[in-house]
């Protein structure tokens, strides 16, 4: 690991010299520490930038107020870079309304030209810069003051490697013409890390697929209640009530608390306060019309009569993913080629589905998928003991 230098910002005056700095900026790499644990929102700790190859330790517990680093991150003409950067940009967010400028996730980038996604920061440093980082910190208290030297480089070194990553990474996607790949995906990713308030949101609640419509009322009200409650007291969402919970309070039905009790888990005390509410949230969407209920979503396909065809098709998934070097798990879900084959092949009548409909997606899985089922490409093996054994025999 390279040794790295760093200027620990606790001052005002050193942060408005840091802002000043950044607006000349072209590339601004960028990193946070916070801790999560227990409370509603993640608590920034620590911000770590690096600019013009100088790194500074932004410290949000000595400074107060970091919204003007935020500001200038979210303005400007600069290309922002972090690694699995969703909780950075939700804090660019929170602080100015919305993201950093010009994102590149470094761990999205590099499953455009690598296999592994979502590959851990160490990995794209051993990969892209030939270095080994230390994994001393990753369970450090980011909260206690001071902050000792280990946990300061360490944080530093999460900036470090970050423009030369990038650096190779893009010579790489220049080389294979890949850059309007990754325009394409950031804008999709940013689009995906806006935390903006989403009405149907609750529908991401584990578990809900076999719930009837009075059930899904009720979990939608648990959920906007539970959202409302965690918030106000600062608590982590599973501890005001966990989904597996909120299923079994819905498929009981029942408004009364002490019905509500009796499930297994809900007679732990610090449930005790909020039975009578909970009941109520029950009660109300008891009280629902038919019409006020929320639509069960139900599957047009039926995969199961699919089942070989699309265990056939993830073998040409992995071949299309070996060829090109690109992650398989960033190119699309199981559920994403279940639906391009049940939509190939008659079986689903909605929009063109995920890989037949996001750009360089379409150019690389979409078609040969396609293709494969239409009977115009076939599957041989090659040479059974090479590295790729497997080819598309195009007919």
């Amino acid at each position: 690991m390279d040794a790295v230098k760093y200027q620990l910002v606790t001052q005002n005056s050193d942060l408005d010299r840091v802002v000043q700095q950044m607006q000349n900026a072209s590339l601004i790499a960028f990193d946070t520490e916070f801790v999560s644990e227990d409370c509603y929102q993640p608590e920034l700790c620590l911000i770590q930038v690096w600019i013009d190859g100088q790194i500074f330790l932004l410290d949000p517990l000595m400074l107060g107020d970091t919204t003007a680093f935020w500001r200038q991150l979210a303005d400007g003409s600069h290309t922002t870079l972090a690694h699995a950067a969703r909780e950075e940009f939700r804090f660019c967010q929170r602080y100015t309304g919305r993201g950093p400028a010009n994102l590149v996730d470094t761990q999205v980038a590099a499953a455009l030209v690598a296999l592994e996604y979502p590959a851990a920061y160490s990995t794209l440093v051993s990969r892209f810069a030939g270095r080994t980082i230390s994994k001393g910190e990753t369970r450090t208290n980011w909260r206690k003051r001071p902050l000792a030297d280990s946990q300061l480089e360490y944080a530093a070194s999460d900036v470090y490697y970050l423009p030369r990553i990038f650096t190779a990474i893009q010579n790489q996607l220049e080389k294979r013409k890949r850059q309007h790949w990754l325009d394409e995906e950031m804008q999709a990713v940013s689009g995906r890390y806006q935390d903006a308030v989403d009405e149907e949101r609750w529908r991401r609640v584990s578990g809900i697929s076999s719930l009837q419509p009075r059930e899904l009322a009720i979990i939608r009200n648990l959920y906007q209640w539970r959202q409302e409650t965690a918030q106000t007291r600062n608590h982590p969402l599973r501890r005001v009530l966990r989904d597996d919970l909120m299923i079994e309070i819905a498929r009981l039905k029942s408004d009364q608390a002490l019905k509500v009790r009796s499930i297994r888990g809900m007679n732990f005390s610090r449930h005790s306060n909020d039975l009578n509410e909970i009941a109520h949230q029950v009660g109300q969407a008891l009280q629902l019309t038919d019409e006020q209920l929320p639509r069960k979503v139900r599957s047009e396909a039926n995969y199961s009569k699919l089942s070989q065809v699309i265990q056939f098709s993830q073998t040409a998934l992995g071949i299309v993913c070996r060829r090109e070097q690109v992650a398989p798990a960033l190119v699309g879900t199981t559920q994403d080629l279940r639906e391009l084959i049940a939509w190939s092949m008659g079986e689903f009548s909605g929009d063109q589905p995920p890989l037949l409909d996001r750009g360089w997606r379409k150019e690389v899985v979409g078609e040969v998928i396609t293709d494969l089922l239409a009977g115009k490409v076939a599957i041989k093996i090659t040479n059974p003991k090479a590295e790729f054994p497997l080819e598309f025999d195009h007919r």
